[in-house]
């Protein structure tokens, strides 16, 4: 499980309807995170924006 902890699980809509995913490592150079969004629904995962 330790590797969970350091990989971000992303999820982006392109083409308008369409979305991909991939997974990255928060150590990379370059990535930051945004503000945890609070959500209604599903908290048993983190939502935030990643730059």
């Amino acid at each position: 499980m330790q590797a969970l902890q350091i990989c971000l699980f992303v999820f982006a809509q392109v083409d308008g309807d369409k979305f991909t995913g991939f997974i990255i490592e928060k150590t990379y150079n370059g990535v930051t995170l945004g503000e945890e969004e609070h959500k209604m629904g599903i908290k048993g995962s983190s939502t935030r924006q990643c730059f």
